[in-house]
């Protein structure tokens, strides 16, 4: 490249680097205008773009250095990546397989394809890929382990045992022990899984959050044999180990996400109506017809907002983002005010054309969504988030998803989630009755101030009728019935999600209404804190 191209291209990289992704844009544009045959500029503009979410530009791009430059490895790698967000599964592999051939050590690439492999559920060319990884026996243990724990998302019990004991086999470690004994548990072998959790309390020097993974396995056992006495107590040993941990995070400070949700109360609580935005005319096209539809699936976690929102993805022109925060992301600077509501009100449409932009730049790097889908997000912990929604998006619908709230708080007391601000209030089952009770109380504000209608979807009419419970969604969101909704089992085991009950989903509906009985003796101090949003939703008192 000339001076001038290479003063462009090396600012936007820096732009880039910084996350000032629009302007690098801008800067990498100019400098392919300028030297259009160079592949490296090329291949930094489609990420950028592609990162954007503007992955159409990205692909054509892309395609136009391949024309030049077929087998160039980074060219390949980043086509590869915007294909699998377009879901051209052939396409990716494709690419992917190109630059693997060219760099064998691309350990990013190698990972990629072994999850296109999985989502086919080819566990055998899964697992080649991992044996032939270089590194020795440690890189092919950690690609052992993943198809584990895939297989296990998938509900493929024993492809999930066999790859955990490869894993094991290579590296007899206590991480790749507590994935097997995870294995073995979730395949029903608990006496297995109990000996090789006793494996690991002797190793030395075992990770802090390994060893929270295996006492909340010990009481996963205990409760499936009935031992609820021993389960409690160890489920109470692993959260706090978890907390524990967090605590001396650089970002881990409990309470301050319960703090945020009782600063937004006392907000809601000042205004008079939570009014919408209609959108202006000034607001760029890929904004405001993002989607034909937009529907937000809000509640507490552990609610059954992942089984509402897979059934809904039957339809072909659904598409979803499994859990993102992207709408945290685009309201970070209300957030940060002292009254967010206050903030919002002042915003002009400018600024609120902004927000709406980032959120759908975040978006559109997970799914490709278009004006002629239906895009759901589905994130339990934006209901906290509720307020802001008309203002961003005046015509989304939203979605609540209700279970009983003693049920609720016992199953995220005993989740081991990944810890973050929020589920580091969970790891009691009074911080979690008390983060609970905070989010309905705010959620209730913001639901009698705003303009829209709210959909309460109660699990357990999920799981006594289906059809009916999803017909009634469907009428209510605009999105058109379809009879694969139903049929969310299989969608699970080709796509497993990220979250804690992936792998249930792959078993059909469950009925876990009522498991709070087993654990009454331990929920009886917290009843009477619950007992206003037993009536709420319609459950039967104590």
């Amino acid at each position: 490249m000339s001076d001038p191209p290479a003063a462009l291209y090396d600012a936007g990289l820096a732009e880039a680097a910084r996350g000032n992704l629009i302007a690098a844009r801008v800067l990498l544009s100019q400098a392919h205008a300028l030297a259009p045959h160079n592949i490296p500029l090329l291949v930094s503009l489609g990420n950028v773009l592609r990162r954007l979410g503007e992955t159409d530009e990205a692909r054509a791009a892309l395609e136009e250095g391949k024309l030049r430059a077929p087998e160039d490895a980074a060219l390949a790698f980043e086509l590869g990546q915007v294909h699998r967000i377009l879901k051209n599964t052939s396409g990716a592999r494709r690419e992917f397989e190109l630059a693997l051939r060219r760099h064998p050590d691309h350990h990013v690439c190698r990972e990629t394809l072994i999850f296109i492999e999985l989502s086919e559920r080819n566990y055998e060319a899964a697992a080649t890929l991992a044996e032939a990884a270089p590194g020795g026996l440690a890189a092919q243990s950690d690609l052992l382990e993943l198809i584990c724990i895939e297989a296990a998302a998938r509900g493929d019990d024993d492809a999930s045992l066999a790859y955990g004991a490869l894993a094991f086999e290579r590296l007899p470690c206590a991480r790749t022990a507590m994935t097997l004994a995870r294995a073995e548990f979730d395949s029903g072998r608990y006496d297995d899984a109990e000996k090789r959790l006793g494996w690991i309390q002797m190793q030395p020097e075992v990770a802090p959050e390994i060893r929270a993974r295996a006492i909340g396995t010990f009481a996963d056992i205990a409760d499936k044999r009935g031992d609820f006495e021993r389960a409690y107590r160890n489920y109470a040993a692993s959260k706090q180990l978890l907390r524990d941990v967090y605590a001396h995070t650089r970002s881990g400070r409990p309470g301050s996400y319960l703090n945020l949700v009782i600063r937004l109360a006392e907000a809601a609580a000042r205004l008079d109506l939570l009014k919408s935005h209609p959108v202006s005319d000034q607001t760029a096209p890929e904004i405001d017809q993002a989607c034909a539809r937009h529907v937000f699936i809000l509640g507490f976690p552990r609610t059954g907002s992942t089984l509402l929102e897979q059934c809904l993805s039957g339809h072909p022109d659904v598409l979803t983002s499994d859990e993102s925060n992207a709408l945290g992301i685009a309201t970070a600077s209300l957030l940060a005010e002292r009254d967010p509501f206050a903030a919002l009100r002042d915003t002009d449409d400018a600024v609120l054309n902004e927000m709406r932009g980032r959120y759908w730049r975040h978006m559109k790097q997970r799914a490709p969504v278009t004006a002629r889908k239906y895009f759901i997000d589905k994130m339990p912990f934006n209901s906290v988030l509720m307020g802001f929604i008309p203002s961003l998006f005046p015509t989304a619908k939203i979605v609540f998803a209700v279970r009983d709230p003693r049920d609720i708080v016992l199953s995220c007391f005993r989740q081991r989630f990944s810890m973050n601000a929020a589920t580091a209030e969970l790891c009691t089952l009074a911080d979690s009755v008390r983060l609970f009770c905070a989010v309905m109380r705010l959620s209730e504000m913001c639901r009698a101030k705003l303009p829209a209608p709210i959909l309460d979807c109660r699990y357990e009419d999920l799981v006594a009728d289906l059809p009916g419970a999803l017909s009634r969604i469907s009428d209510f969101t605009g999105i058109p019935w379809h009879d694969d909704m139903v049929h969310f089992s299989q969608r699970a085991k080709r796509q497993p999600l990220t979250t804690v009950s992936a792998p249930q989903l792959t078993k059909g509906l469950y009925d876990g209404s009522g498991g709070w009985l087993r654990y009454e003796k331990f929920l009886t101090p917290h009843l009477p804190a619950l007992a206003p949003w037993i009536s709420r939703f319609g459950y039967q008192p104590c």
